[in-house]
Parts: structure tokens; C-alpha cells; sequence
């Protein structure tokens, strides 16, 4: 759970810092407040997203699930309809 909280608050500050460059670019000046919200409401849901997909994915590594249902279709077993 540690590594999770650290990969937000990562990610987190990468988006900060990208915010913070696109805007001292200026490629927000032509927007308006609504492209602007609309800009960084795309850009930090998308973060999100993907930290929480990269969190799964260690998650499933950590407990070998995968492994479990990589070898339980190996040999031949089909899974239960749910």
C-alpha cells in the first residue's frame, strides 16, 4: 500500500511540474477557463488511470494470481462461469 501512495504522490508531482512548464510556455493563454479546467481535468484523470492500472499490475505480480491462472489453463482446467 506504501509503494501505491508513493506512486500517487509521484505522479501527482510529475503533473504539477507539467502544468507548471505548459503554463510558463503560455500554452494555455489561448484557451479560456474553460479549456484550461477542461486541459487539466483530461491530463490528471489520465494520470490517474494509469497509476491505478500500473498499481493493479504489481499488485497482481505481488500475489501471483496471474501465475495461478496461467498454469490452472496449462493444464487444460476450465474456469468456473460466473
Amino acid at each position: 500500500m506504501r509503494a501505491t501512495v508513493q506512486m500517487v504522490l509521484m505522479s501527482l508531482a510529475g503533473f504539477a511540474l507539467a502544468y507548471t512548464a505548459l503554463w510558463y510556455v503560455g500554452l494555455f493563454s489561448g484557451l479560456g477557463s474553460h479549456g484550461t479546467i477542461a486541459a487539466i481535468l483530461g491530463v490528471l484523470l489520465t494520470t490517474v488511470v494509469g497509476t491505478l492500472l500500473m498499481a493493479l499490475l504489481f499488485h497482481s505480480s505481488r500475489t501471483h494470481h496471474d501465475q495461478h491462472v496461467h498454469q490452472s489453463s496449462k493444464r487444460g482446467s476450465r474456469s468456473p462461469d460466473f
